[in-house]
């Protein structure tokens, strides 16, 4: 079986709807999903996104719940997206 993986931004997802959106994977033979669960701000563009063609994320944040407590010894945070 061969590797077929597809680059996916949060925002996507979330405006697709996941259901919908494993359908696609799935009809398309993907079978690896390579999530941006951190990513810099800038224009992107989104030709099958259903809501938006066109998204600004929030500058250097994180994709993810962030566990304050995990980091609060650390010099770095990370900044979770609204």
């Amino acid at each position: 079986m061969s590797q077929q993986s597809v680059w996916v931004y949060p925002w996507d997802l979330h405006d697709c709807g996941l259901d919908a959106a494993l359908q696609i994977f799935v009809d398309c033979e993907v079978n690896t999903i390579s999530l941006a669960t951190s990513h810099h701000a800038w224009k992107f563009l989104g030709p099958g996104n259903p809501k938006r063609r066109i998204y600004f994320p929030q500058d250097g944040t994180v994709y993810y719940t962030v566990e304050p407590e995990r980091w609060k010894n650390s010099e770095i945070k990370p900044l979770q997206a609204k």
